[in-house]
């Protein structure tokens, strides 16, 4: 039986590297008796792309050790992205997090990831505190070697369990062929657990033709232990199920079952999770979908238990490697159907709410709320969501194409993304976060063209219809106007109080503006003058939308109000109930949201058209796409996707 070797990673500051040096020697002994393999930044080869090279080897380890010190803490990628990832592996289960305290700091704090941890050495006192630090490292060192010792002892005995079940195999095979007329039999979770060709071979079928076990992942039929035909009615497929599916089906699956893991633990499957899903899927051993991932065994089998427990509490129904397949082909299809009830469903002029707006899909993947919405001139739907994240999707297929600034994107933002806009041309996104950062991105190559930084936590932006222009409202009173190509600041307003929502007007002439302090503003861009609205309103404004001419104004209140104001005239037409607005491009309908219920209204008069369309979860944000025939929705942390039917508005429009 081969010894597994087990594999330790250091994450550390390049200050502390002295120290790490002293215990690499002190792991000396493990070493050389090929029972570990440690890895660090150094033994990176030249040429080498360094960040993917370090995440590689940190998702492979089955040991992190933190050498803990004030340079580790100040570390911005030590403290950021490796500690997050260390500590999302050992919460899997996949990898074991050890701390260790090498110098005094102010560590043991709830804000800390690894304070919950317990820490080297003993009594958490620090290495560079001990009279004799040699003492302290050994103390260390057989911590280490008792954990590589259980390590290894589990993966001896996952080996044994597995040798016992082959060999029951064997035996039941050997069994079969006493009588030719009975049909080989194999228990699903051992076939889960040996290859065809195991088995096959155990069997010394010599007889069967060679093609069927060339590749293990073809459908088997027709399969006899000798040469002599039968007839269709006698012969047994031993796989009742392929092995090969298609992608697209397998993607579906991963985005199910993130949807239901996000709604029960708020947060997005892991890598490793998302391999389980795709290789239960597949039908592929746990041994498999490890090699695949290049991860160990037993943790990646322990992950998974985890992981199927959740999905059964979250469905309400037993969820197991075996069943997913069937469980999630259920759902999905049961999913593809408008999810808007009997009992919801409004009537006006004979016409079904439900055949006026349509629902298509649901995205799911965000683990926080879906705080803003924007849809591209090519069809991409961009979400900013609470949990630090900008994803994009493609809105005719909808599938998810890409994340902007998670954990994994060098430079992403640090706190929750408060508001996403697309440049018209569709070249550029710029995203806004609390953590007073705004990122604008090349949404051809999804890359960083800069940051903008702020003193307060941006809570909107807007860019000009001439694609020169980028406005940014803070939370510090102040409005930034930045040349959106040079990403320098043009231009500065400093309000009474914060800002809340910005938008441009269609000829890129004015900047429209609304505060905390209820009050809505507009600014010439010639010359940069300003005045005041005559709106009296009891609260706050939330949001601005306008129509495609520019004197239509929508705003929505947090008194759960949204008022139409004609721009021309200075003066209100009517106020409707809602919380999120949204304007169709052509400027005809003006879509509302109140809490879960999305409801339609032709712009001009204010006559309802589509009433009390159930959305499912709480309502945040509202788009239309450039053609106005799909309607977008940021419903907790999920995104939903609704067709407007204007072929059934035509009279009414």
């Amino acid at each position: 039986m081969s010894e597994e070797i087990i594999k330790i990673f250091y994450s550390y500051s390049r200050k502390d590297l002295d120290m790490r040096n002293t215990l690499e020697d002190h792991l000396a002994a493990l070493r050389k008796a090929n029972k570990i393999q440690t890895w660090h930044d150094l033994e990176l080869e030249a040429g080498t792309e360094w960040e993917p090279a370090i995440l590689n080897k940190l998702d492979t380890a089955d040991i992190i050790l933190l050498l803990v010190s004030h340079n580790f803490i100040a570390s911005e990628y030590c403290f950021g992205t490796e500690l997050k990832r260390a500590i999302a592996r050992h919460d899997e289960g996949t990898a074991r997090v050890i701390p260790i305290i090498l110098r005094p700091c102010d560590w043991n704090q709830p804000y800390v990831p690894f304070s919950k941890l317990n820490v080297l050495p003993t009594h958490a006192e620090p290495i560079t505190s001990w009279a004799d630090q040699d003492a302290a490292f050994t103390i260390v060192a057989q911590r280490i070697r008792e954990t590589v010792q259980s390590l290894t002892k589990a993966l001896e005995e996952r080996e044994v369990q597995k040798n016992s079940e082959l060999e029951k195999v064997q035996l039941r095979g050997q069994q079969s062929l006493q009588t030719y007329n009975e049909d080989l039999s194999l228990d699903e979770n051992q076939v889960d657990q040996i290859s065809l060709e195991q088995i096959l071979s155990s069997l010394e079928l010599k007889d069967i033709d060679q093609e069927l076990v060339s590749n293990s992942s073809k459908e088997i039929t027709d399969f006899s232990p000798t040469r002599k035909e039968k007839p269709k009615d006698q012969t047994r497929n031993v796989s009742s199920r392929k092995k090969v599916s298609s992608s697209e089906e397998q993607d579906e699956a991963v985005e199910f079952a993130n949807k239901v893991y996000t709604r029960k633990t708020r947060k997005s499957l892991s890598e490793i999770q998302e391999a389980i899903v795709r290789g239960a899927w597949d039908n592929h051993s746990y041994k498999d979908i490890a090699n695949n991932c290049k991860s160990n065994p037993i943790s990646l089998e322990s992950v998974g238990k985890r992981l199927w427990d959740i999905l059964t509490e979250s469905l309400g129904e037993n969820v197991n490697k075996s069943n997913l397949r069937a469980i999630v082909k259920r759902h999905l299809q049961k999913n593809r159907t408008p999810i808007v009830e009997d009992r919801d469903r409004k009537y006006i002029n004979g016409i079904a709410s439900t055949q006026i707006c349509e629902y298509v899909n649901t995205l799911s993947g965000h683990s926080g709320w879906v705080n803003s919405i924007a849809v591209s001139s090519s069809r991409q739907i961009i979400s900013g969501s609470q949990d630090e994240t900008i994803k994009i999707w493609d809105l005719d297929t909808a599938k998810y194409l890409r994340d902007l600034g998670n954990r994994f994107f060098k430079g992403g933002h640090s706190n929750r993304v408060n508001s996403v806009a697309i440049s018209p041309d569709s070249r550029v996104l710029a995203s806004a976060s609390e953590d007073g950062t705004v990122i604008v991105w090349n949404l051809g190559t999804y890359s960083k063209m800069y940051q903008l930084r702020h003193q307060g936590a941006v809570r909107c932006i807007t860019i000009s219809p001439d694609n020169q222009f980028l406005a940014s409202g803070c939370s510090n009173h102040k409005i930034y106007i930045w040349n959106l190509v040079a990403g320098e600041e043009s231009k500065k307003f400093i309000e009474r109080d914060a800002i809340k929502a910005l938008i441009f007007s269609p000829d890129g002439q004015t900047l429209i503006g609304a505060t905390e302090d209820k009050i809505v503003k507009t600014w010439t861009i010639q010359n940069w003058s300003q005045q005041n609205l005559p709106i009296d309103s009891e609260s706050s404004p939330d949001s601005l939308a306008l129509n495609e001419n520019g004197n239509l104004l929508a705003i929505s209140y947090r008194d759960r109000k949204i008022k139409l104001i004609d721009l021309h005239r200075k003066e209100q037409l009517y106020s409707l109930s809602g919380q999120v607005v949204a304007l169709s491009p052509d400027g005809e309908i003006l879509a509302t949201a109140l809490d879960k219920e999305i409801s339609l209204w032709k712009l001009e008069t204010g006559e309802l058209i589509c009433p009390s369309v159930k959305a499912g979860n709480l309502v945040r944000s509202l788009a239309f796409s450039n053609d106005g025939l799909t309607l977008v929705s940021g419903q907790g942390e999920e995104i939903k996707i609704w067709r407007i039917r204007k072929d059934k508005l035509v009279h009414k429009l």
